[in-house]
């Protein structure tokens, strides 16, 4: 029997996600429509200074997953005329952070070192500040500094929490008047993923299921992930997914940049062009000069024999797209974790990095 036709029936076989999902990271999955809903409607409820409306640029503080939403939000601002807004992953704000900025403080944990570190320079710059949080360090100075905090579930890891990581920061925006999307366009998005879940689950088989085939089709290859204008966070999400629940390779790149320097270094070495894939992913809303360039990009690489996949969002808002591509990219990672045998919810060795990280630190 070949490899393809094994993992097929592997990703079709009720037993193995029996064996190697006993806590369930599909469900976790199948949720973040329900977050998206559950997520809009906390940010919603979250009483906010007025002063928060009058400020002249936003910072987001975080790492990993609960970094994620600022990367994604910042893409949904690109298509507007407002505030510019940074991700910072770092253990400080920017030193021109002052009175005027927004900083929103996310740490699914509340103990990050690199977040709780960067609060304390947002306190310090004067910035107005929000905090997203389950708990720890992080909800303690902050109910210490009077800062507004927004919640988030503290039964699940960071990566599943997406819903409330993006979701949760665009309605904090979409309340204070810096972005404009409105319960309508979510609604749409949420319809959307419900209706791609029904295509994508563990029970639909492998020749009606995208997420099944494309991961067989990337089982035992280095991922390379292009994205562009909306589209780039989603293009590290789905990196970091692979990273973590797949334990495997991946990186991430943005176009245009790319075809400025990456498409050079296409040729050596020349035994690596079976063992990688690259994955374009692309939307309506990007840019035409952009998704030309995507083209040129697929003649390129078909050229050169690597191994090339593009991949088109579908929905009727940008929201959409997104959040249908989030989705996409998070069934991939997680049959690519079942192909690779692992239980895809344990991050062992981040965990042992932090574990040895506190135990310095007591010391």
């Amino acid at each position: 029997m070949s490899l393809i036709n094994s993992n097929k029936i592997k990703l079709d076989n009720p037993k193995t996600y029996q064996t190697f999902d006993p806590s369930k990271m599909e469900q976790r999955i199948q949720n973040l429509p329900n977050q998206c809903i559950k997520a809009w409607d906390n940010s919603m409820a979250l009483v906010l200074p007025r002063a928060y409306k009058k400020i002249n640029n936003i910072v987001v503080v975080g790492m990993g997953g609960s970094a994620i939403g600022g990367s994604l939000v910042s893409d949904i601002a690109s298509l507007e005329n407002g505030l510019p807004i940074l991700t910072a992953r770092e253990y400080t704000v920017p030193r021109w952070v002052n009175k005027k900025t927004l900083v929103i403080v996310s740490s699914h944990s509340g103990n990050t070192e690199e977040t709780v570190s960067a609060f304390y320079s947002a306190i310090n710059a004067k910035a107005k500040i929000i905090v997203m949080t389950a708990g720890g360090t992080l909800k303690k100075v902050a109910s210490d500094n009077n800062v507004p905090i927004l919640y988030l579930p503290d039964n699940t890891e960071p990566r599943s929490s997406i819903g409330y990581s993006f979701i949760g920061l665009l309605g904090l925006l979409c309340s204070l008047g810096h972005l404009s999307v409105n319960q309508s366009d979510l609604k749409i998005a949420v319809t959307k993923m419900q209706e791609h879940i029904s295509h994508l689950g563990s029970t639909i088989p492998y020749n009606q299921n995208k997420a099944k085939t494309l991961a067989v089709d990337l089982y035992q290859r280095m991922l390379i992930i292009y994205g562009a204008g909306i589209l780039n966070g989603v293009a590290r999400r789905w990196k970091t997914q692979v990273n973590e629940n797949a334990k495997t390779w991946a990186v991430f790149e943005k176009l245009p940049e790319a075809t400025h320097n990456s498409i050079e270094g296409y040729s050596f070495p020349s035994n690596i062009n079976n063992k990688v894939s690259i994955i374009l992913i692309k939307s309506s809303f990007i840019d035409p000069r952009i998704l030309r360039k995507y083209d040129l990009l697929k003649e390129q690489l078909g050229n050169q024999g690597i191994h090339h996949i593009e991949i088109e969002a579908e929905g009727d808002n940008a929201i959409s797209h997104m959040l249908s591509m989030i989705l996409l990219g998070d069934y991939i990672s997680y049959y690519l974790g079942l192909l690779n045998s692992i239980n895809p919810s344990p991050t062992q060795v981040l965990q042992a990095m932090k574990d040895q990280l506190n135990k310095e630190k007591s010391e």
